[in-house]
């Protein structure tokens, strides 16, 4: 009898055994498959980030080089006497400070995968450092064109104030031409600092490229 029962105990062992041995297996075929899964949309996203950094290339470049026309316009306003600003008619002058002669473009990056991970600030999704690092300073720089295009912004609204005096009476005097002419020399600054701005965030762009060619 005590031999039918070690035997049965020993049954039982084995079958508890073999019972975890199952768990244990089927815990790390799922964590396997799971890792695996979560690597290939990884991988996914990887080679759709090499579109969307490239389109964002693209747009930078666009981009600044519009703002730099607009630069090279406002160094020649600068340049500009107030003998010169006060022998414009009022026609002349409207045009001089239409907005489509000041207003800046404001990067608005293409919209992908690595943007919404970005933006969720879920970077850890992407198994390589390296690329990480990119990545956020991507994210910084985003933020930082973003605050200086609203000081930017705020600037130029600051410069349209003088618009209703002038709609007042269609004429533009001296005081009016002066007021509207030093707004503009003050967006130079923001100006700059967006261009370079902008300059750093297509850097980053080129290095994310260069990584992403490494890894995929």
């Amino acid at each position: 009898m005590n031999r039918e029962k070690a035997s049965q105990i020993r049954s039982l062992i084995g079958q508890f055994g073999l019972i975890v041995v199952s768990v244990l297996v089927a815990l790390l075929a799922e964590t396997w498959w799971a890792e695996r899964e979560e690597r290939q949309a990884e991988q996914q996203i990887l080679i759709d980030a090499a579109s969307e950094f490239r389109q964002n290339i693209a747009i930078l470049d666009a981009d600044m080089s519009a703002n730099k026309a607009v630069y090279d316009y406002l160094l020649h306003v600068q340049a500009m006497s107030d003998p010169e600003l006060f022998a414009f008619s009022d026609t002349e002058v409207s045009d001089m400070f239409a907005v489509d002669k000041q207003v800046n473009a404001a990067f608005d990056p293409a919209m992908g995968s690595i943007d919404a991970l970005v933006r969720g600030g879920e970077l850890q999704f992407i198994t390589d450092r390296e690329l990480r690092i990119h990545l956020a300073r991507w994210s910084a720089l985003l933020t930082k064109a973003a605050r200086v295009e609203l000081l930017h912004s705020d600037i130029l609204m600051a410069g349209l104030l003088v618009i209703p005096a002038f709609a007042a009476d269609n004429t533009w005097t001296k005081e009016e031409r002066r007021q509207s002419r030093d707004t503009l020399i003050l967006t130079m600054d923001t100006l700059s600092l967006n261009i370079d701005t902008m300059s750093e965030l297509r850097t980053t762009a080129e290095e994310v490229l260069e990584r992403l060619a490494e890894i995929t």
